[in-house]
């Protein structure tokens, strides 16, 4: 197995997974374009652990973690209300649409069509799957009662 504790900035995921590369580091928030459009800050750094494998009975497999402290406006009072966000995702990379359809259940199909992935993409999705739709203080913390 390789490990990298730099994080390139793509992979091809199928050699990641041949060959059960493993890479781990962080990333500035702030690098994350797409997720500014919900931060009210973007200090900070994203810790991403990602690992290639073959499971058991032959399917590729990237094994995904992120974690991060991200400052979100709580919808219920609109003030800033600190989220740790904690994901992991096993997903299957796929060449095609028609491959999707086969991968096992227990993993997310990951269509890349042949092409490199940028992990700072794959990151900021699996960061907008993690942050709830409406985020809020925890009860008893808000600044308005309900």
């Amino acid at each position: 197995m390789t490990s990298l504790l730099v994080l390139p900035e793509s992979i091809d995921p199928f050699k990641c997974v041949s060959a059960n590369q493993h890479f781990s580091g962080v990333l500035p928030l702030a690098s994350l374009e797409r997720l500014q459009l919900v931060l009210l800050e973007s200090t900070g750094e994203v810790a991403v652990d990602l690992l290639g494998r073959t499971d058991e009975v032959g399917t590729k497999v990237l094994s995904l973690r992120v974690e991060c402290e991200l400052k979100v406006t709580c919808e219920r009072c609109g003030e800033p209300v600190s989220l740790s966000i904690s994901t992991t995702a096993e997903l299957s990379p796929v060449i095609s649409d028609s491959q999707a359809s086969s991968v096992p259940k227990a993993y997310e199909a990951l269509v890349t069509d042949g092409n490199q992935l940028k992990i700072m993409d794959l990151v900021q999705d699996e960061l907008f799957l993690a942050l709830p739709m409406a985020p809020k203080h925890p009860e008893g913390q808000c600044g308005i009662s309900y």
